[in-house]
């Protein structure tokens, strides 16, 4: 048996133990997937390279998730924290594309499919929000396994996605990484841009390095966000204190703290690419 074959049994049989008192609702739909393959299938990619957790934890939380109904619910308070950066990020289009409406205005193809999902992303909200916040508290009492899983999952939202602000993108809620850097960095070497090496790595030193206006734009979408999940949180009785007051989301959000990580991150980049080269 491959090793990764072994381990999704493991931490399948593991979640599956620990939820033991309530098998009678494991989910039909996972019993059905695991009858056609012994893996489960995963995302991790995310937004940008940025995943919840590898393919095996992810694996595992579905396991959990489907294993039990306060653990679905779970799923979805999760979800709605998602769900709100996305309508964080979107609402200015919003407003923008009923603005453009209202003036009988032509609207460009991207800012009309920004809006309509948007609409689509409110739906999801407000079930998540239903879900996540009040239907657990009419189940019975979690366990302290579950306690355990839910508070890890909000946490590794924490340190995973909602992590700092970007020197690139106002509306994304995470600190730069490679994966931003090489991103911005094929764009300006593009036919769109045509920047040599050394042109692009200095307007990207400018971007990610310098502060500007930008990073003031991010901070503020960031603390709106910061604002909402704390919101959420605070009725959600099992959270530890520091899912509940998103401390580490809150810890994060500084631009001189991006501004310190940023130049890290930049130096390896520039060293890597200037290397490749040559």
């Amino acid at each position: 048996m491959p090793w990764s074959e072994y381990r999704d049994k493991t931490l399948g049989f593991i979640a599956k133990g620990m939820l033991s008192s309530s098998k009678q609702y494991y989910s039909q739909y996972l019993r059905e997937l695991e009858q056609k393959s012994p893996s489960i299938p995963a995302s991790a990619g995310g937004f940008w390279g940025r995943g919840l957790a590898p393919n095996s934890r992810l694996r595992f939380l579905t396991f959990n998730w489907g294993g039990s109904p306060f653990m679905a619910c779970q799923y979805y308070a999760l979800r709605y924290i998602a769900n709100m950066a996305v309508k964080n990020i979107e609402f200015t289009i919003y407003k923008y594309f009923q603005k453009l409406q209202k003036k009988g205005e032509f609207i460009p193809s991207p800012t009309a499919i920004s809006y309509y999902h948007l609409l689509d992303e409110a739906f999801h909200t407000t079930t998540s929000l239903f879900l996540g916040r009040n239907l657990y508290k009419e189940l019975s009492k979690p366990t302290a396994y579950e306690k355990l899983i839910a508070n890890w999952t909000i946490y590794l939202i924490q340190k995973n996605f909602h992590n700092g602000i970007s020197g690139a993108s106002p509306i994304l809620m995470s600190k730069d990484n490679f994966s931003t850097m090489d991103f911005v960095y094929k764009i300006l070497k593009s036919p769109v841009f045509g920047m040599s090496q050394r042109e692009a790595l200095d307007w990207m030193q400018q971007c990610f390095c310098q502060e500007h206006e930008g990073f003031h734009v991010a901070l503020k979408n960031y603390q709106t966000l910061l604002s909402n999940s704390r919101r959420f949180c605070e009725e959600i009785d099992y959270l530890w204190p520091v899912n509940r007051e998103m401390g580490l989301m809150a810890a994060a959000g500084s631009i001189d703290k991006a501004l310190q990580a940023n130049r890290q991150t930049f130096d390896q980049f520039s060293r890597l690419v200037t290397n490749s080269v040559e």
